[in-house]
């Protein structure tokens, strides 16, 4: 089975722990490539190691990871799967038609969040099906 390599990115330390201990349990499906706690810090790490899957906290010490998918899309072949404990629907809305291949919620259990990695590293989209109905409507209504 594929080895899929992920880099995870989340300001909050010990979510950034318990998701490394999360993915280390699921190996050998995947593997954590590196781990960054800033914006600044995911900059510096990603280009160094080509991961498969990024898990982006949506933010990031008061920055917004919107801010980053560009730097991520342009610097990696990597699907990117956005990781919140909010529900701001535009912000959401927003990071799928940026680019990322999902969203899931902080709050979901351990087994969805390993799904939805493996799901996005497939090149599938994860999105409850209320968000997968609202991102569909607009980018058929050419707001994306």
């Amino acid at each position: 089975m594929t080895n899929i390599r992920v880099f995870l990115v989340d300001d909050h330390p010990t979510m950034l722990w318990g998701l490394e201990r999360l993915i280390e349990g699921a190996q050998p499906r995947m593997a954590v490539a590196g781990t960054a706690a800033s914006f600044d810090g995911a900059q510096a790490r990603l280009p160094t190691i080509a991961p498969d899957v990024v898990v982006l906290d949506m933010d990031l010490g008061g920055r917004s990871s919107l801010e980053l998918m560009p730097f991520i899309r342009e610097r990696s072949a990597a699907q990117i799967l956005v990781l919140t404990a909010g529900r701001e629907q535009a912000a959401l809305d927003q990071a799928m038609l940026s680019g990322a291949r999902g969203v899931v919620n902080k709050a979901a259990p351990a087994h969805q969040v390993l799904d939805a990695i493996e799901a996005v590293h497939r090149g599938e989209v994860w999105l409850e099906g209320k968000d997968l109905a609202r991102v569909f409507s607009q980018l058929v209504q050419g707001r994306g």
